[in-house]
């Protein structure tokens, strides 16, 4: 929770994006769990330092989720059970949608971004060899590296009368290792086996009423 230091009593939400990481073995959670520590420590004094006047005042909460990385895999299209604007929902009829997707953020349509039809005909040079859909997440480590790119996948619970984003739980499943300064860093949701473009994961996670 934050105080706006020209409105005394003002007190203002702030959610941050997930720290999400992967564990391989039990050793590593410590490490782990103190590397997320020190994250949010940082983030907090550089929040702090933003020219919005808010400072830092205290937790209001804090949780950790556990996703075992068992195998996933896309599908054709499924609705969301509320509206956002924060994603990109491609209404395929294939199981091609983990492709959609990747090709939504790297050339984004000006209009009807969720239209599959805005993709199928791009001169793009994705290396898809090796590549079988629908796509197991556990393949996506190996897209990535012949590629370039740098992939977070996160799974979404929703229950069917979920009324905003805000109601939505997200769990990491993969999380990228990979940094490329002039790739975008492409984040995707996991909705009932349906890979979903999540056009922006930090302001997704600090307006997630929208």
């Amino acid at each position: 929770v934050y105080l706006k230091a020209d409105q005394e009593g003002i007190i203002d939400d702030h959610f941050f994006p997930p720290f999400a990481c992967m564990i391989s073995d039990i050793n590593s959670i410590n490490k782990n769990v103190n590397n997320t520590l020190e994250g949010i420590n940082y983030r907090l004094h550089e929040e702090d330092l933003n020219p919005t006047g808010l400072t830092f005042q205290y937790i209001d909460s804090f949780s950790f989720n556990i996703s075992l990385p068992q195998g996933r895999k896309g599908s054709s299209y499924v609705p969301l059970p509320f509206k956002s604007s924060f994603f990109v929902n491609i209404k395929n009829e294939d199981n091609k949608c983990f492709l959609w997707c990747i090709l939504a953020k790297l050339y984004p349509a000006n209009v009807h971004r969720e239209r599959v039809s805005n993709y199928k005909n791009l001169n793009h040079n994705l290396n898809l060899e090796d590549l079988e859909f629908p796509v197991d997440i556990r393949s996506i480590k190996k897209f990535e590296k012949k590629n370039n790119l740098c992939i977070s996948v996160h799974e979404m619970s929703a229950h069917d009368g979920c009324h905003s984003a805000r109601e939505a739980t997200l769990s990491p499943l993969y999380v990228s290792n990979r940094n490329f300064p002039k790739q975008p860093d492409i984040n995707l949701i996991l909705y009932k086996n349906h890979y979903i473009l999540c056009r922006n994961m930090s302001v997704f996670y600090n307006r997630s009423d929208q």
